[in-house]
């Protein structure tokens, strides 16, 4: 049920539409409300506002060479895909992007550091949030070799490798030296084809 002032309201833009057209007028359609769209400067701005008066997780600010360098991440990566708004980001600009960057001849550790640049700007900005658009599986890999792999560490039957890192040195109470000892292992999960 409507209200006394909305139907008031509907009888008055019912009463300027009937003049208009008596006029021989045309009377526009209400502009249809959609989703809204936020502006990638003004996200931007923004989030480079929020690293500016927060604290990371350790409780230090962040530095000022630091938000820079992100913004500059960002301003690449925006500049690279020519959109105007955030919700007209895709996982095929992250995909067209890396190429580019690969053409360019960076390391997938740089193109690391920009994705996570670019993806922090989107899930963590204080205006809209962006989620799902890029899967961390199709982020590229590290080059630098996790470990030392041998045979023994591949299991074919359940589909997964066992990964140790670098050994730890400790010290040892009884000698006064130090002792090696073996961390926890890792074990990966190997994807089925």
């Amino acid at each position: 049920m409507q209200s006394f002032d909305e139907a008031y309201a509907a009888k008055v833009t019912l009463e300027n539409k009937r003049e208009i057209e008596a006029r021989g007028g045309i009377v526009p359609e209400a502009a249809p409300v959609g989703p809204k769209f936020h502006r990638c400067q003004v996200i931007l701005d923004s989030y480079l506002k929020h690293l500016r008066s927060t604290t990371k997780r350790n409780g230090r600010a962040y530095r000022e060479s630091a938000i820079k360098a992100r913004e500059s991440d960002i301003r690449a990566f925006v500049e690279f895909t020519k959109r105007t708004y955030v919700e007209q980001i895709s996982e095929d600009d992250f995909k067209r992007y890396w190429e580019h960057l690969k053409v360019l001849g960076r390391k997938n550790e740089t193109v690391i550091n920009k994705f996570t640049s670019v993806t922090s700007w989107l899930r963590n900005n204080q205006v809209v949030k962006i989620i799902n658009i890029l899967d961390p599986a199709d982020w590229p890999m590290h080059d630098k070799p996790v470990a030392r792999l041998e045979w023994s560490d591949l299991n074919p039957i359940m589909g997964s490798i066992s990964v140790d890192s670098k050994m730890v040195r400790t010290a040892n109470p009884t000698s006064g030296g130090k002792q090696r000892q073996p961390p926890a292992s890792v074990t990966l999960r190997l994807a089925r084809i």
